[in-house]
This record gives structure tokens, C-alpha cells and sequence, in this order.
């Protein structure tokens, strides 16, 4: 019973990571949009160049405006999952947008895992945090941070 109690705490660890790390990436890009003067550039252009940045290819890999346009919305609402009840008028989305993010979260199952993992952007942008240098760097010095020698190594 013990193995399954840590399977779950680091299943949702993994996903909470996943999201302070793109939420990290991207503060940079947010300060810039935060900095204009009545936001005269839009929030869609820091997505872009936030990926353009760290996917190098992955929009112009895309074969439509639409898939483009899916996955700059699942990338908004992961980075801005933290403040999805907000009313943020650059996030633009209802809480309940944010469900299928935020269940894994902190309501982890492994029916909300599977929901997350069903959202193809989403199971993209998790594989893409796990298998980056950039992501497990984060990971493992997040994992440093903690008291238990066994969490980097685990959670990586």
C-alpha cells in the first residue's frame, strides 16, 4: 500500500513540476506583455515567440491555423493555470477550461491523468518537459531542493 501512496505522490508532483516549469519559462515573455503600454501587442505573439524560442520548428511542423491555434490555447491555459479563476482578460478562458489541466494536479486520479494524456497538446507539451535537457535540468534541481535524497533521481 505504501508503493502506491508515493506512485501517486510523485505522478502529481510530476504534473505540478511540469507546470511551474513552463509557468517559469515563460515569465520572461509575460513581464514583456505585462510591460507594453494597454497591451498593444497580444498575448498570442509572446506564445509564439515563447515557442519559436524553445520548440524551434514546432509551429511551422504544424500542417493548419487550426492546430496552431489549439495548441497556442493549451500552452495559455498551462501557463496560466495557476490563475485560472482570475478573470484575467489576456487568458480569456472559463475555470472550467482549466479542469482537464488542473485535475492532475490536485485532484490526481488516474482518470484525470488519462484525461490530460487524451488532450494531444497536452501529452505533447508533458513528453516534450520530461525528455528537454531544459526539462529535466528543472526537475532535477527542483528535486535537489527537496529533503529526500530519493526525490530528484524518482520524479526525473
Amino acid at each position: 500500500m505504501e508503493h502506491l501512496h508515493f506512485d501517486f505522490f510523485y505522478a502529481r508532483t510530476s504534473f505540478r513540476m511540469m507546470a511551474l516549469f513552463y509557468k517559469t519559462l515563460f515569465k520572461t515573455y509575460f513581464e514583456h506583455f505585462k510591460a507594453q503600454k494597454k497591451q498593444s501587442r497580444p498575448l498570442i505573439d509572446y506564445l509564439v515567440l515563447f515557442t519559436q524560442d524553445n520548440m524551434a520548428g514546432l509551429l511551422e511542423s504544424m500542417e493548419s491555423r487550426a492546430q496552431i491555434c489549439e495548441y497556442l490555447e493549451m500552452l495559455k491555459r498551462l501557463v496560466f493555470c495557476h490563475r485560472y479563476n482570475k478573470n484575467d482578460p489576456y487568458v480569456g478562458c472559463n475555470p472550467t477550461d482549466f479542469d482537464t489541466i488542473r485535475e492532475p494536479m490536485y485532484k490526481y486520479s488516474k482518470s484525470a491523468q488519462e484525461r490530460f494524456f487524451d488532450e494531444p497538446v497536452l501529452a505533447f507539451l508533458f513528453a516534450w518537459f520530461s525528455t528537454s535537457a531544459e526539462g529535466q535540468k528543472f526537475a532535477k534541481l527542483r528535486g535537489e531542493e527537496s529533503q529526500d535524497p530519493k526525490f530528484a533521481p524518482k520524479i526525473i
